[in-house]
């Protein structure tokens, strides 16, 4: 079982998107509130029935490409052991 070794620092998740032709893709950068990068954080892009997963590279970011998205009501959630996991709200993708 792994411990909790400290007071867990909370995650910020900012993400931006852009469309090339049909694909939409979505990048998102899981920082601590201090502005550090996070990797190795578990993220995941949902909204009712769908959902993609990804985990965060050595730099804190990782990349979503589908040919599905279009919605402006969607969620962005990224959890890390050691650390309160955060999420965000209306995420847009793919909208006007």
């Amino acid at each position: 079982m792994e411990l909790w070794t400290a007071e867990p620092a909370p995650l910020n998740i900012d993400y931006t998107w852009w469309a090339n032709g049909t694909m939409k893709t979505l990048e998102v950068t899981v920082t601590t509130t201090g502005n550090q990068t996070v990797p190795g954080a578990k993220v995941c892009l949902w909204q009712h029935w769908y959902y993609l997963t990804n985990t965060t590279g050595t730099h804190g970011r990782c990349t979503f490409e589908d040919l599905l998205f279009g919605f402006d009501d969607g969620k962005l959630t990224a959890t890390k052991h050691n650390y309160k996991p955060a999420i965000e709200n209306n995420v847009v993708v793919g909208g006007d």
